[in-house]
């Protein structure tokens, strides 16, 4: 069986086997489903609950419900099967689902508790002929014969069955808490002297040792002579109701310890010009430097606070919120009591009385001022990164891939690369093929180690040509030290490169004539020089022939034989007038070019062969 199935089986017996009355609605307010107890509870059995409208059953819920999701209910009266009534109170909770929502009500009979009521107000006369209902028990003591009295309820509210004789004349004190005898005592003393009722919340001690909370009440009959006769009176459990008030009372309390540590101010206020608070938490203090009491006694106001700039804006997106029923999210800047400003992001919804009406506000109040610095802060430091003349790029340490998140507007320059073809990427896609340098190594051995360095590496933009990137290297770590990003930092450093190279091709150079090295040798080492400087030609070197003052080719660089051979493949007169030049001493002189169509269609091989 799955979990699935497990958690199925016990929401069912959960339903099946609850204490309370549950009737579950669909979004149309029709009762799909009833456990046994509101069965008991209605007169009704399962399948008489199917499809019937819930005010049918209950007729004042409709009217008493709003569109909370969660809602206490009480005084409403449920009909039953043979048109009988019982005082009920219910807790309605909303599920929202595809459709709409599901309603599930769990329903309290409170007859009980109305029948206590009546007793309570009731004379002293009528509660005497009230036996063991709802745990109100009667009992009397005639002064004259001594005889006592003890209903059978009253037996079972002193933890003894009916009649048991361990409850007496001698012993009746003893049922009474120790701490809550004198005051008992002393109340029914001052009844039978002043000739004043009675009234008392005291325990009761089963003889097990249960303690069970009780009010009493009594009163004294007098003969013509003004003599008392008898003293009578109820003692009603309240055990249950005063648990449930004891629960009520943490509840309020963790719920209030919740909302004074909550970090913003929840409020409830009349939509008026000053937004009268008639409930603040205590978070208003550090946020606006006011006290809760100087919001509630009206001292100020949550208005007064909004500067007067936003003031407008924030009583117009309130009221168009209010004419939707809708929920409002405004911002807006408040003065504190200090004369500082602060930036305040308000949510709040309007709430409404059972016609419709809109009665005041409710909501939540937050302090963005320091997100809003941070924000600005970051709004500077990243126009500084795009203002930034170095390429700069943030990658993600914590991927295994290190992909690039963040790259600024000089990085594609430098690239000429998109954003969109950048991000996500590791670097390594600006290497191309030329991956046999050994500073890549070094580079690699430092990200590994999570360490900071300095490389020079040949980079290739989007269109192919190279370039001397000199990259800076360092890791950002977190507050416990991990490795959470690299910002690498990139300088096209092209042209210093390029001289340094000059420098060295020349030293070369010279060094060679110095050398007396072959005419082959040195020239082969100008061609590699001159391409270096000049990567968009190709080269090629003559030498005059003193015997037929004609210049001879001497050299030629591997673009310009790759081309040759290419050429010779073909039949094209016009591309014959290159292959002649590029292979003999003939100058040839080209005066239209634009007549030379067939060259286009030739591009291809010029461009496979490595000129541009």
């Amino acid at each position: 069986m799955s979990n699935f199935q497990i958690h199925i089986e016990i929401l069912q017996h959960i339903f099946e086997s609850s204490s309370q009355a549950i009737l579950i609605l669909n979004n149309q307010m029709i009762i799909i489903k009833a456990n046994l107890v509101a069965q008991s509870l209605f007169d009704f059995e399962e399948n008489e609950f199917e499809n019937k409208f819930i005010e049918i059953i209950i007729p004042e819920l409709m009217k008493k419900t709003n569109s909370d999701m969660n809602q206490h209910i009480t005084g409403l009266w449920n009909t039953k099967k043979d048109g009988s009534q019982s005082l009920i109170s219910l807790q309605l909770n909303r599920i929202a689902n595809e459709k709409g929502f599901d309603t599930v009500l769990f329903i309290t009979n409170n007859t009980d508790n109305l029948i206590y009521k009546l007793a309570l107000e009731e004379s002293q006369k009528d509660l005497l002929n009230i036996e063991s209902e709802g745990n109100l028990g009667n009992w009397h003591w005639i002064f004259e014969t001594g005889e006592r009295y003890w209903s059978d309820e009253f037996y079972r509210i002193c933890g003894l069955p009916p009649g048991d004789n361990r409850l007496n004349a001698e012993t009746a004190l003893t049922f009474i808490h120790p701490d809550d005898r004198k005051m008992a005592l002393e109340l029914v003393t001052q009844t039978i002297e002043k000739h004043i009722p009675y009234n008392i919340e005291k325990r009761i001690v089963q003889p097990n040792g249960t303690v069970r909370n009780v009010i009493a009440r009594g009163n004294v009959d007098y003969n013509s002579k003004g003599d008392p006769v008898r003293l009578s009176g109820t003692m009603k459990d309240i055990t249950i109701l005063r648990h449930e008030q004891e629960a009520l009372i943490e509840s309020n309390r963790k719920y209030k310890t919740l909302i004074n540590n909550l970090n913003g101010i929840v409020y409830s206020c009349k939509n008026d010009i000053g937004y009268s608070a008639s409930y603040i938490s205590e978070g208003c203090y550090a946020i606006t430097g006011y006290t809760s009491d100087e919001f509630l006694n009206g001292s100020i106001n949550l208005g007064n606070i909004i500067l007067k700039e936003d003031r407008t804006d924030v009583k117009n997106k309130i009221n168009k919120a209010l004419s939707q029923k809708n929920h409002f999210d405004i911002r807006y800047r408040i003065q504190c009591k200090k004369g500082t400003i602060n930036y305040i992001r308000e949510i709040g919804c309007g709430v409404y009385n059972d016609n419709g009406t809109h009665v005041s506000l409710e909501g939540f109040i937050t302090d963005e001022t320091e997100q809003k610095k941070t924000q600005e802060i970051l709004e500077v430091r990243n126009r500084a990164l795009e203002a930034a003349g170095s390429g700069i790029v943030i990658a993600d340490a914590l991927n295994p891939n290190l992909p690039i998140i963040y790259c600024n507007q000089s990085f594609t320059k430098i690239t000429g690369y998109d954003q969109s073809e950048i991000i996500g990427k590791n670097c390594k896609f600006l290497q191309n093929n030329d991956k046999d340098q050994p500073q890549i190594k070094t580079m690699s051995i430092a990200l590994q180690e999570e360490k900071p360095c300095q490389v020079i590496l040949r980079n290739y933009r989007k269109d192919g040509s190279q370039f001397w990137n000199e990259i800076t290297i360092t890791p950002i770590k977190n507050k416990i030290g991990k490795t959470t990003h690299f910002i690498g930092i990139q300088n096209d450093i092209t042209k210093q490169k390029t001289a340094e190279i000059l420098k060295d091709d020349i030293r070369d150079i010279l060094e060679l004539i110095a050398e007396d090295a072959t005419l082959s040798s040195i020239g082969n080492k100008i061609i590699k020089s001159i391409e270096n400087q000049l990567s968009e030609f190709a080269t090629i070197i003559s030498i005059q022939n003193p015997k037929t003052n004609m210049f001879e080719k001497l050299l030629k660089s591997k673009e310009l034989k790759t081309l040759s051979k290419k050429f010779n493949k073909t039949e094209d007169s016009e591309i014959t007038l290159f292959q002649t030049a590029f292979d003999s001493n003939m100058e040839i002189t080209i005066t239209d070019v634009a007549s030379l169509r067939n060259l286009i269609n030739h591009t291809d091989l010029i461009v496979a062969s490595g000129i541009k």
